[in-house]
């Protein structure tokens, strides 16, 4: 059908499919999966086992507070710090730090501890039936009301410390102009499940209410009688053994492949110098172990950031969690997912997988930081190419196979080419240096950027359904990117001069969240096509 998820505890919805598209269903980049729509074995859609108890909140209206806790773990480490640098002084007198810094940092944890301490005090939360009230501020304060129907995604994540105190935080994440965060630091672990389980059930009814046509007001006050949990079915899990592989084939073998051949290079152009076998013996040493190191971090951080990634299905809603050291579960609702993005390369096509994300109407937000699923964001970083479709269908139902992707012209071809040919030399030129072994290196560069280029150029691609539209690009790093036609908020066309003198534009599709998924170098008539169409028809769904 045109929505994207079936009823969670019925069949398939009206117009999917009961099963994944069967084997060699079109002509795309991945055939469809011979299989049920739901596996077997350990990632199979069984309860994935009883729950924990939880603590769900009393709709009651009354303001309350976060653990006590948080004040302490908030300058837990600002302590930490302090107790390190009062060790230096002591052990290492000689080395010239003047003792009142000490007490400047004891001043400066003392007023933090206060300030949080007060900051905690003023601040509170209230849980009604339909909404999430925050009132907080020491000087200014801010009072924050966020409806139960606008939730995006919920966020419950516990670090090491969280772990150790049974603590955990939530965060909250609604539409609007900009979107709306609300985190909740800190909250015993059973109590954020239960707020976690309870926002969830609130905003299904109430959106329920919405679409029969009553009115929500009478669900506003009162006390709410809790629902049963829906159960939560196991639909994919990803070992340490997988999680090491994506990282060892992902881009990070790009830029270890990269500094071992800008070493070997480097190495053979000293010894062809004259400058001695030594020399070039040890920058090939040194590249190899900042290659090998680089894969050890690499691999060492993932693991322990995507330990025991699982995704399960919760209702109508995707549940995804992982951690070894901080624990992060996050929750998004199947029909706020917007699109798709698969991405791989080289090396991950070889073995046979790529990654996938789905992308939300929450927009990220810079509260995030670097962590790996935020908002907005729900990555999966291995999914077998063979199950493509089928992983698809049990995430989010419909068919999810692949058509044949229509291939840009060749003045998309010439501009590939030649632009990967220049930058291969422009990377080259400094070899020049080096007599007529640069020369050399400058002729492989230009090889090199030129089969790069025929490679962009045959991978990237196009194709409109009536269902969804498919965007290709890329080689090192490939990504199709998966977009059902009712998403599409918008579409756009921009040219450069250069590609204007060859009839060519980037077609650009926007759609809610703040993603903008586009495809370089298409001739213009079909550039105009996806960016004025699609939308019209997305209009019409």
């Amino acid at each position: 059908g045109r929505d994207w998820g079936a009823p969670p505890t019925a069949g398939p919805g009206p117009g999917e499919p009961s099963q994944p598209p069967a084997a060699g269903a079109g002509a795309g980049p991945w055939p469809g999966s011979a299989g049920p729509g739901t596996p077997t074995g350990p990632t199979g859609p069984g309860p994935s086992g009883p729950a924990a108890p939880e603590d769900r909140p009393a709709a009651d209206g009354v303001a309350r507070r976060t653990n006590p806790l948080t004040v302490a773990t908030g300058i837990a480490s600002l302590a930490g710090a302090t107790v390190v640098f009062g060790l230096q002084l002591v052990l290492t007198p000689g080395r010239g730090q003047p003792p009142w810094l000490l007490v400047v940092f004891g001043l400066f944890l003392g007023v933090r501890g206060i300030s949080d301490t007060l900051g905690w005090f003023l601040r509170t939360y209230a849980v009604s039936a339909d909404r999430l009230v925050i009132d907080e501020g020491v000087l200014t304060r801010h009072h924050r009301v966020v409806p139960f129907e606008r939730v995006q995604q919920i966020d419950v994540s516990q670090d090491l410390i969280g772990q150790a105190l049974g603590l955990a935080a939530v965060r909250i994440d609604s539409a609007g102009e900009g979107g709306t965060t609300v985190h909740l630091k800190l909250l015993d672990k059973q109590r954020a499940e239960g707020l976690r389980s309870f926002v969830l059930e609130r905003r299904a009814a109430l959106q329920a209410l919405r679409a029969a046509g009553a009115s929500t007001a009478s669900t506003a006050t009162g006390p709410v009688a809790p629902a049963p949990p829906p159960p939560e079915h196991a639909l994919l899990r990803v070992g340490a053994g997988r999680l090491a592989l994506s990282v060892l084939a992902g881009p990070l073998a790009i830029v270890g492949i990269g500094l071992v051949a800008v070493g070997l290079a480097t190495a053979a152009a000293i010894a062809v110098t004259g400058d001695g076998v030594a020399a070039a013996a040890t920058v090939a040493t040194m590249s190899l172990v900042g290659a090998v190191g680089l894969a050890v971090l690499g691999v060492s951080g993932s693991v322990l950031n995507l330990w025991d990634l699982t995704v399960s299905r919760v209702g109508d809603d995707l549940r995804l969690s992982h951690g070894l050291l901080q624990v992060r579960t996050l929750t998004l609702p199947r029909r706020r997912v917007q699109h798709v993005t698969v991405v791989d390369g080289p090396l991950q096509r070889a073995l046979g997988f790529a990654s996938l994300t789905l992308h939300s109407a929450a927009p990220p937000s810079a509260a995030a930081g670097n962590q790996t699923n935020v908002a907005g964001r729900f990555w999966i970083p291995y999914v077998a190419r063979d199950e493509l479709p089928a992983t698809l269908h049990r995430l989010l139902g419909g068919d999810w196979a692949v058509p044949a992707l229509t291939p840009r012209g060749p003045a998309a071809r010439r501009r590939a080419v030649v632009r990967r040919a220049a930058l291969g030399a422009l990377l080259a030129l400094p070899a020049l240096l080096l007599g007529a072994a640069g020369g050399v290196l400058i002729l492989v560069g230009v090889a090199l950027g030129w089969a790069w280029g025929l490679g962009a150029h045959r991978r990237a691609g196009w194709a409109d359904t009536d269902r969804l539209i498919v965007l290709a690009h890329g080689l090192l790093v490939h990504r199709v990117e998966l977009v059902p036609a009712n998403r599409v908020q918008s579409g756009r066309t921009t040219a450069s001069p250069f590609q204007r003198r060859q009839g060519l534009a980037t077609a650009h599709l926007d759609i809610a969240g703040g993603s903008s998924p586009e495809l370089y170098d298409l001739e213009v008539g079909p550039a105009e096509v996806l960016g004025r169409d699609v939308p019209r028809r997305g209009a019409a769904a």
